[in-house]
């Protein structure tokens, strides 16, 4: 960029990334590591009614993904850990899990399929690209 805007931002740009690393340490750190995605991203999940299988499914994939050494396996009780879902055995909030294939990154969202907790679905189906049904 060759004129003074853009000679102007760029300071402004490194000066304020100075400060705040100053400001804050951890933000300094923070800077210096960049996560670099090498494969494309897909958000996937699961959708169902309640008690046909969603969250089991789910954990059945980061198993078999973990198996392969492409996830961390997270378990039903991982997966719906808040103590109300323990207790009722159901699904309230939605849960997101990870896993990668040889070509593609997954961000895989668990929601709920009871009727009461079809807003907390809407919110998680919102962010799919795609979505696996769940019928049984």
């Amino acid at each position: 960029c060759l004129n003074m805007a853009c000679v102007l931002r760029a300071g402004f740009r490194r000066s304020a990334a100075h400060q705040c690393g100053a400001a804050r340490g951890f933000a300094a750190s923070a800077a210096r590591t960049v996560f670099a995605r090498d494969k494309p991203h897909m958000n996937i999940g699961t959708i169902g009614h309640v008690d046909h299988g969603k969250t089991t499914l789910t954990a059945a994939i980061t198993k078999v993904m973990s198996d392969l050494g492409r996830a961390e396996f997270r378990g039903y009780d991982q997966i719906d850990k808040a103590p109300e879902e323990k207790k009722r055995g159901i699904t309230i909030n939605q849960s997101h899990v990870e896993y990668s294939t040889e070509n593609r990154h997954y961000g895989h969202v668990d929601c709920p399929g009871h009727a009461d907790y079809v807003k907390n679905m809407i919110t998680g189906a919102a962010q799919m690209d795609g979505a696996i049904l769940v019928v049984s």
